[in-house]
């Protein structure tokens, strides 16, 4: 049985507008992608247009959003997401690109947006596996994991936009591996719930090597050895020598020996003991406490000589940065809730809310009883539907697609 309840706080004098629902158990929440639709794709460009090229015209030039049919093929080569991206950057004039261009057009594929940067080009690959939260069939559907979303996030030829990252656990079984050092909400079959620090150092993955991740490297060093290159639980591409750029979404094994080929299985394991895990944002209570400040790592562009890597940047003020929130977390029974906070991004009257700070968030939380919290995908995805509908308002213009859901049938 699903408890909703919407509560109004006030805070710095602003309305804040705060959505709890109480689930029953872990195990009935699932990992789903919505579908790509031709509806999704559109506001996807229109999300991309407005959130990155109108507000950074500067950065970019001409920037050629796309998915891929799944039969299309240049000289006899069926074309794959990375393929169609090399060949676009590469020579825009040439007679297959022009040909791409064409054929992606005709099929509602291909959005082109332009920025100021005139001589500069970028093609921007989105997969299949990234839609509407309202096409879901599910009594309760909600935005979960973090996903690469910009040039930033994918300035390796692997990474592909709308790939989710972060640990995903379901009954023991590691269906995304935990890629970065941060918090996750770990479920355990005792009925205990925890939060803590996961890393890949905490699993054991099925290839033996040298692991090389993101942000301590964006290129393997020279070697005599094959790079094998992960995202998600598949190897995406094997190289020998070295020099072998990083991606965003992943990470490279180097082996002096190997059989494995791009398309094989990766296995993960480790976390038998976990029933239900997930890895997003920050910690917002750990142990019955509201957590003061970020406890890991997140880019800032303030600090450019570091390496780039998602997830998330959050380059604003922990304790004064406003923004639309979704948390899962559990109560004093171990049960699971959500909390979504609303927040509108242009308020025009003093009463509306443009969200909570992270340090606010966590003293909510705790007046709601929540013993354990840690944030999912917020800002303008964050939403939760109840029999398709939402009790709250998303922040931007349209509910925006997202790759991954976290629902309860």
């Amino acid at each position: 049985m699903l408890q909703s309840e919407i509560i109004t706080y006030r805070i710095h004098r602003k309305t804040i507008p705060v959505q709890k629902v109480a689930c029953e158990r872990w195990t009935d929440f699932e990992f789903v992608s919505p579908r790509m639709t031709d509806a999704a794709f559109e506001a996807l460009s229109s999300v991309y247009r407005r959130e990155m090229v109108e507000k950074y015209p500067w950065y970019f030039g001409t920037l050629y959003l796309y998915r891929m049919p799944e039969d299309l093929s240049v000289s006899g080569r069926l074309l794959t997401l990375a393929s169609a991206k090399k060949l676009l950057e590469s020579d825009t004039f040439s007679t297959e690109a022009r040909w791409l261009l064409h054929t992606l057009k005709d099929r509602n594929c291909l959005s082109v947006i332009r920025g100021q940067r005139t001589l500069r080009h970028s093609a921007v690959p989105y997969t299949e596996q990234t839609g509407f939260l309202s096409d879901l069939d599910a009594k309760l559907a909600v935005n979960s994991s973090f996903f690469t979303f910009d040039l930033l996030d994918c300035d390796s030829p692997y990474d592909v936009y709308g790939v989710p990252y972060g640990l995903m656990v379901k009954d023991g079984r590691i269906l995304n591996p935990p890629l970065y050092d941060r918090e996750a909400l770990l479920v355990h079959r005792d009925g205990s719930v925890t939060v803590r620090k996961t890393g890949l150092q905490d699993i054991r993955i099925s290839v033996q090597g040298t692991l090389y991740t993101r942000p301590q490297w964006r290129k393997t060093p020279y070697h005599h050895l094959h790079d094998i290159v992960v995202i998600g639980s598949t190897v995406v591409d094997v190289r020998y020598g070295g020099n072998t750029p990083v991606p965003s979404a992943g990470y490279v094994i180097s082996s002096l020996h190997t059989s494995l080929r791009p398309g094989d299985p990766v296995e993960y394991s480790g976390l038998e003991d976990v029933v239900f895990g997930i890895q997003a944002g920050p910690a917002s209570v750990i142990d019955g406490a509201p957590v003061p400040s970020f406890l890991s790592a997140y880019y800032s562009p303030f600090l450019p000589f570091r390496t780039s890597f998602p997830p998330a940047r959050y380059p604003l003020d922990y304790g004064k940065a406003a923004a639309p929130r979704i948390v899962l977390g559990a109560d004093a029974e171990m049960r699971p809730v959500l909390v979504w906070v609303e927040g509108r991004k242009h308020p025009e009257t003093e009463t509306e809310s443009q969200g909570i700070s992270l340090m606010d968030l966590g003293y909510v939380l705790k007046d709601l009883g929540l013993v354990q919290a840690v944030n999912l995908d917020g800002g303008g995805s964050a939403q939760i539907l109840l029999d398709g509908r939402r009790a709250l308002r998303v922040s931007g213009e349209s509910e925006r697609p997202v790759p991954a859901a976290l629902i309860i049938r």
